[in-house]
């Protein structure tokens, strides 16, 4: 149970640092975006494989790398199908996405990350 836990947190910690700098664009239909479980896996199967005779390990890497690849086509497939779909529903819902005001992405995630400091801190006072 912890040792779940601790991969959970440091893959949660890599894709937090790490995923800005490996994907060129936010948007899922733009990339085939890492997810959280795909970097837990990753580090499951890296940990698994600390014991292993090197070549061992790299067809267990292989395998677990293979997989993620498939997973990315597909999610970044699926994405792209909800969205083309989403669109085409758009005139039955009387919206014009052309005068939807947009917000950049990054102000979006700025704005989350300082509500969320505000909570922790609230969360800090209220328990003194």
């Amino acid at each position: 149970m912890h040792g779940h836990m601790i991969v959970t947190i440091v893959a949660q910690l890599f894709c937090a640092r790490v995923r800005p700098k490996l994907c060129a664009s936010e948007i899922a239909s733009h990339a085939e975006r890492l997810t959280l479980e795909q970097v837990r896996r990753a580090a499951d199967v890296f940990i698994r494989c600390l014991g292993l005779p090197r070549r061992l390990a790299q067809l267990e890497y292989e395998a677990q790398l293979a997989r993620i690849a498939d997973h990315q086509r597909r999610n970044a497939e699926a994405s792209r199908s909800h969205r083309k779909k989403r669109i085409a529903d758009y005139p039955a819902m009387d919206l014009n996405p052309d005068e939807i005001k947009s917000v950049d992405p990054k102000f979006t995630l700025k704005i989350i990350r300082t509500l969320s400091m505000c909570r922790c801190r609230a969360n800090r006072t209220q328990s003194s």
